[in-house]
């Protein structure tokens, strides 16, 4: 997995090399996507808690993990990436709700253009 096929995604921080090749590596933001991710790795990918990690999963909103324990699950990198590339389209196609209103009841403002 290269750091380009991070590069889509709006808001997800893309791994950068150390600034200065004297000072310690600071870890990434985000997991390698070289192994499996633990529920841990899916959350700061994600930017939420674990708990909403498991939330997203049994609401379907992420892929089912692979099982390898009665207490230990994995998730597939591409898998998660490709979840949220799908959450991302989902966004960018709802059409933002129209709170602004001028006092004849008319759009005003950028949410004009899309009235």
């Amino acid at each position: 997995m290269k750091d380009r096929e991070f590069e889509s995604l709006r808001g997800v921080p893309t791994p950068q090399p150390a600034a200065v090749s004297g000072q310690a590596h600071q870890p990434s933001a985000v997991p390698s996507a070289s192994r499996l991710w633990k529920k841990g790795d899916v959350a700061k990918f994600f930017g939420v808690s674990e708990r909403t990690v498991q939330d997203m999963r049994e609401a379907g909103r992420l892929p089912d993990p692979i099982v390898i324990g009665p207490r230990a699950m994995r998730w597939i990198p591409d898998e998660c990436i490709e979840a949220a590339r799908k959450m991302a389209r989902a966004r960018m196609q709802e059409v933002p709700p129209n709170f602004r209103r001028t006092a004849t009841g008319k759009p005003s403002g950028a949410t004009a253009a899309l009235a």
